[in-house]
């Protein structure tokens, strides 16, 4: 939302800002610039221009470029966070995506992601909603011709592509078909393949209670749901001749963001912007947001971003 005409400078600003900093052959100038922005939104902003004004081959290598640069303080600069997708689902030397299969493709913001940059996308998803809708936002983009969303289950799926990524979809699984997502990672990457997967996991040390009695995310908002055990899952991975490697853990990042997500939402009712929605739905929510941000904080819960590679 535009604050008016002082945001629209700053617009314009970053604009040209970014338009010089592409020309930059340098990578660890440019690295060094991004750092020197100063105020976070800002700098975001200018590292989401940079990302779409360059070649997929040099953003990726920016990407490693500025994380090494980053200091280790237990949190992530804004620059990292905005790049740090952009890594995932490619090597050390990275090339061109040919084809993605996205499991569990939501609203289809990924899939047109990765059509920008040079990826031909299968998105699937059982929502007829999300086909619809992420259908529509596609073809705004003028992105059919390298996305297809399909209404198809992720067990049934046996093709081949060089990538696959897949955000906070194993967790809606369940701890039975666990074997089965694998086994379809496995089975629809070509040999040195890549998934990218991004998963909240909880504390081995506690799995097994939890597992046995539903909490309060099972019981009133994602029925069958299951975080992950990660050494359990690392073991199942391995199983399927699947590396597991470039492990990322940003707990805390996410713990903000949930807490930035209360207070906007909050902001939300008290301007009158959700109507239908009754005071018990609010505190429902408001609980589910203030649960998770507290999991993440406390260190119970985290969530990671991973590689697999197969062999």
């Amino acid at each position: 939302m535009s604050d008016g005409p002082l945001d629209m400078r700053m617009d314009q600003t970053i604009r040209a800002t970014a338009a010089d900093l592409v020309n930059h052959t340098d990578e660890k100038t440019l690295a060094d610039l991004i750092f020197q922005l100063g105020e976070e939104r800002r700098a975001r902003k200018i590292a989401r221009a940079i990302v779409r004004a360059r070649p997929l081959r040099s953003t990726l290598h920016l990407a490693d470029v500025v994380e090494r640069a980053v200091p280790r303080t237990g949190r992530l600069h804004p620059a990292t966070k905005t790049f740090m997708a952009l890594r995932m689902a490619v090597n050390e030397e990275p090339k061109e995506l040919d084809r993605l299969l996205e499991i569990g493709c939501g609203w289809g913001t990924l899939a047109i992601e990765a059509a920008q940059r040079g990826a031909k996308v299968v998105g699937l998803t059982l929502s007829a909603e999300q086909k619809s809708w992420a259908d529509a936002k596609i073809a705004e983009a003028k992105l059919s011709d390298r996305i297809e969303i399909r209404l198809q289950d992720y067990r049934e799926i046996c093709e081949q592509f060089d990538a696959v990524a897949s955000v906070e979809m194993v967790e809606a699984v369940g701890q039975r078909w666990w074997p089965a997502y694998l086994d379809s990672i496995a089975r629809n990457l070509k040999p040195g393949g890549r998934a990218a997967i991004q998963l909240i996991s909880i504390d081995a040390r506690i799995f097994d209670g939890y597992s046995r009695n539903p909490d309060f995310i099972q019981a009133y908002i994602f029925p069958g749901g299951m975080l992950i055990d990660e050494p359990r899952f690392e073991r199942l991975t391995r199983e399927r001749g699947l590396s597991w490697q470039d492990r990322e853990s940003f707990r805390l990042d996410y713990a903000e963001t949930l807490k930035q997500w209360r207070e906007r939402y909050d902001a939300a009712v008290r301007g009158g912007r959700l109507p239908g929605f009754g005071e018990r739905f609010h505190n429902l929510w408001r609980y589910y947001l203030m649960y998770c941000e507290g999991g993440f904080r406390g260190s119970g819960v985290d969530v990671i971003q991973v590689t697999m590679v197969k062999a």
